[in-house]
């Protein structure tokens, strides 16, 4: 769902210059299959979704790269060219804001622990906001998804929102990675009777448009697309050209939005 729009962006944007493109989604085997497919390609640009790129393969590729709208943890940190939101300080913003609210038991639905980029990186960020405000991390109360390109989806949210109920967990909100997880999770706690925020406080990550339709509307943090986008392509035309002023390695971090919603409310 998140692909979705970015790719959108980045194919009107380099259609608007007058070049074809290939859009390749989180998946390295995807980007590599095309090139063993024989497409002359110039560059690419991953798009978010689930980082699986080895290192050792990403080294391999000879042509210009850009890695967009996933960060990275500090293995691949400084390696590799990457546009994003810095997932740390962007979750510890929204589990801040949940904390603030007086929720002192916030589930985090998370990504695969082998998940190596924004999976990671979000997990930090509510732990350090945890910390912050004199609450201990339970581990109980993070629930990881599946280790595969579905983990950040509606449905991936829905099945872990089921575990965590099965479970009988006790939390009074819920921090899910992404916004499609989110709403997956609103949905399985209303099929259990929940009512939310009235019973459960659900906060997200990305700002996508279904976030805002979805009633109710989800807390989230907003990601500067259209900009992230658009600092891809421009990148990504400055080393297919040889610009001899481009760094050859660049982290170029944006700052999201806090988006409050109908998704949270003040804990009673």
């Amino acid at each position: 769902m998140e692909y979705q729009q970015d790719a959108r962006r980045v194919i009107d944007d380099i259609h608007s210059r007058g070049k074809n493109v290939v859009i390749v989604g989180g998946s390295y085997d995807t980007g590599s299959k095309l090139l063993l497919n024989g497409k002359k390609l110039k560059g690419i640009i991953f798009l978010g979704g689930y980082f699986n790129h080895p290192k050792e393969k990403l080294d391999a590729i000879s042509i210009p790269f850009v890695i967009s709208t996933v960060n990275m943890t500090d293995e691949y940190s400084g390696n590799y060219t990457s546009v994003a939101v810095d997932d740390v300080k962007e979750s510890y913003k929204i589990v801040d804001y949940l904390c603030k609210l007086g929720h002192k038991k916030i589930l985090l639905i998370s990504a695969d622990p082998e998940d190596e980029s924004i999976g990671k990186l979000r997990k930090d960020g509510y732990k350090k906001a945890l910390l912050d405000n004199g609450i201990t991390a339970d581990e109980k109360l993070i629930v990881p998804m599946g280790c595969d390109e579905e983990a950040y989806s509606m449905s991936a949210g829905y099945e872990a929102m089921k575990i965590a109920l099965d479970n009988k967990l006790d939390f009074s909100a819920v921090f899910a990675v992404s916004d499609a997880v989110a709403i997956g999770a609103c949905r399985a706690l209303i099929d259990t009777g929940k009512n939310i925020p009235e019973d459960v406080s659900v906060a997200g990550f990305d700002g996508i448009d279904n976030a805002k339709f979805y009633s109710p509307r989800i807390t989230t943090i907003k990601q500067p697309f259209d900009e992230m986008a658009e600092a891809s392509i421009n990148l990504l035309f400055k080393y297919i050209d040889g610009n001899k002023t481009a760094k050859k390695v660049q982290q170029n971090l944006f700052e999201g939005e806090l988006i409050i919603g109908e998704s949270t409310a003040e804990y009673k």
